[in-house]
């Protein structure tokens, strides 16, 4: 039998790995070698790889990535697609994650697709190509499942006996509060957002004063901005490391604003609130703050 390769290129390491190792054990069982690495060292050696499918997970549109994919096309790679980020917050009108024209489509096997939805934005974006879009779900929502949650028994060990009882605190604030370009004051609504949760948290952590209080900021945030704010709170900790499943599971409760960590809590069984106290009949239609409970302001 000749031997069948998949690459899985990563980008976020924290986000993605976990997931692409679930899809790994499940290729190897077909037969598959898989080869697993960030996008860098696998792109650069594409020559002198052995020719099989390249799973990508998804850029933005003018990602230089695009670029390598179609080079892999040309010496014989076949190409395939999941987007590891949009799945669940999709709009016809502004979706770019595939380009804005036909060029990177075509060069793709298969899409695969979260949900109904995700194949229905995608499919009237580009209905020429229909017959490329399939809804397959995703492996870091597999990894959800019951039978699966006891992979993280050792981390959410860990976890408890580091921080004992504790609230999770995820936030999503990376077009403001940037790990690379610091904080950018003209996107004022997440600035805003921002500003709200740091009052949440700070609340919290002197009415619950034997509860800790866990902030994972989105991994493209600046944890330095938040350290800086609880410096004076004792019972506040500020990480966002290793996969969010160990923390939702270790958590006694998941507070979010639109954000997919709100639905895996939901998924794990988790008491799950959706802080919304800001734009509150538009922020309330995303899927997120839909299927949580939700809270308005602090009190």
């Amino acid at each position: 039998m000749a031997h069948k390769f998949l690459y899985l290129p990563i980008e976020a390491k924290a986000r993605e790995l976990d997931a692409k190792l679930l899809l790994t054990y499940y290729a190897i069982k077909q037969d598959y070698t898989v080869i697993l690495g960030t996008h860098t060292p696998i792109f650069s050696h594409l020559k002198s790889l052995p020719r099989g499918i390249i799973f990508s997970k998804g850029t933005p549109y003018g990602d230089s990535r695009k670029e390598l994919m179609g080079t892999a096309k040309k010496i014989g790679y076949t190409l395939v697609e999941l987007d590891e980020e949009e799945g669940l917050f999709l709009n016809s009108l502004n979706y770019s994650r595939l380009g804005k024209d036909e060029n990177y489509i075509k060069i793709l096997e298969h899409v695969y697709c979260w949900g109904n939805n995700h194949k229905e934005v995608v499919t009237n974006t580009f209905p020429q190509f229909k017959t490329k879009f399939h809804v397959t779900g995703h492996p870091r929502f597999d990894l959800l499942k019951k039978k699966f949650r006891s992979l993280y028994n050792n981390e959410v060990k860990e976890i408890n006996q580091k921080f004992g009882e504790f609230i999770l605190v995820n936030t999503r604030f990376t077009q403001y509060n940037h790990f690379i370009r610091g904080f950018i004051p003209t996107e004022q609504y997440l600035k805003n957002l921002y500003e709200h949760f740091v009052k949440l948290v700070k609340h919290l952590s002197i009415k619950y004063p034997h509860t800790n209080i866990v902030v994972r900021p989105h991994l493209h945030e600046s944890l330095d901005s938040y350290r800086t704010e609880f410096a004076n709170y004792k019972n506040v900790f500020v990480t966002n490391e290793g996969n969010v499943v160990m923390w939702i599971l270790a958590s006694k409760l998941v507070i979010h604003n639109r954000c997919t960590t709100g639905i895996e809590a939901l998924f794990l069984d988790k008491p799950v609130i959706s802080y919304i106290p800001l734009n509150y009949e538009k922020e309330k239609a995303y899927l997120p703050n839909i299927v949580t409970n939700t809270a308005i302001n602090i009190k």
